[in-house]
């Protein structure tokens, strides 16, 4: 990746992308993010321009609307204070979704135009947006701080458990009406607590995943790789640390996986951008504070800023982009 190229280029495009959208004066807020690589530049931070959030945690793009997790209070204690804000690219169309009937949404994603999965600590949810309705609840006995989620086909899911540092096989029915079995997966480290995001690549079969001090352990924040070794996706090798020491301040939490490049956000410090391959840091932004889970979507990255009930986009880098 010519890193050059991509700070230069972002700059440019983000300025430009200022004079248009129905909301100019509130989306275009003077913030910037200090890309480093071969040089350094301040690039453009666009607000979405929503204000209807409230602990952001998660943000995923679906036919053309902006979904966002809320817990509505702080993590594991928000008992039916969570909710989705839903809206348009351009900050119009602002809905709640689901108000009175979550505890803590975090990872979520969807599994056709109207159901999506979502962690709800202590539990796992199927929603459907089109009715408003939770179509099936499944309590986990031993979760201790449930995150993310990731999509590996229509019938199964991975969720992540950062308190223990299991990664749970979610089995679903053909019409997505029920949970039919959540399984511990086997084949990952037993001192591996702190597991946040997590997102997965059907090429090459592997969930790639972070761990952060959100476990409650110290000397987190570290990338992996998990390679399945059985067709139902219960067994797995999980690889040695990419890092000889803990990234940014140890508080990694959300993954994306875009075109042989591992994208993770980082509270303390912004987000950085790995080349898949080598394992090797291609390029690092800072100035963001409490990036949580993340979506990347054709051209941008939309974020939510956890504690300042924000949600942002900034442009990839040309080789990331999707059409």
């Amino acid at each position: 990746m010519n890193v050059q190229k991509y700070i230069i280029l972002v700059a440019a495009l983000l300025t430009s992308a200022c004079g248009t959208g129905k909301k100019t004066q509130q989306s275009c807020r003077p913030r910037y993010l200090a890309t480093s690589g071969a040089s350094e530049k301040q690039i453009l931070i666009v607000d979405s321009g929503v204000t209807e959030f409230s602990t952001p945690e998660s943000v995923a793009i679906h036919n053309n609307m902006v979904y966002v997790a809320n817990l509505g209070g702080q993590p594991r204690k928000s008992k039916r204070a969570g909710f989705f804000t839903r809206f348009a690219f351009d900050g119009t169309q602002v809905e709640k979704l689901f108000v009175g009937k979550l505890d803590d949404p975090k990872g979520f994603a969807f599994l056709n135009d109207d159901v999506m999965v979502v962690s709800d600590h202590p539990s796992v949810k199927l929603l459907n947006v089109a009715t408003g309705k939770v179509i099936t609840t499944f309590n986990i006995a031993d979760a201790s701080f449930l995150n993310d989620v990731a999509v590996i086909n229509k019938e199964t899911i991975v969720l992540s458990d950062t308190g223990s540092g299991t990664l749970y096989r979610i089995t679903l029915s053909p019409n997505l009406d029920s949970i039919v079995q959540v399984i511990p997966i086997t084949g990952l480290n037993a001192t591996l607590n702190g597991i946040n995001g997590i997102t997965y690549d059907a090429e090459s079969n592997k969930l790639f995943l972070v761990d952060s001090t959100f476990g409650g352990q110290p000397a987190k924040g570290n990338i992996y790789d998990f390679q399945f070794t059985t067709d139902d996706f219960s067994v797995g090798t999980l690889s040695a640390p990419w890092l000889s020491e803990p990234l940014g301040g140890g508080k990694l939490d959300g993954i994306a996986y875009v075109k042989g490049y591992v994208i993770v956000s980082d509270w303390d410090t912004g987000f950085y951008i790995f080349d898949a391959n080598t394992k090797q840091l291609v390029s690092k932004g800072t100035g963001v504070n409490s990036a949580a889970d993340f979506s990347v979507y054709k051209d941008k990255i939309w974020f939510p800023e956890f504690l300042n009930n924000k949600v942002y986009f900034v442009r990839l880098p040309r080789e990331l982009r999707s059409k």
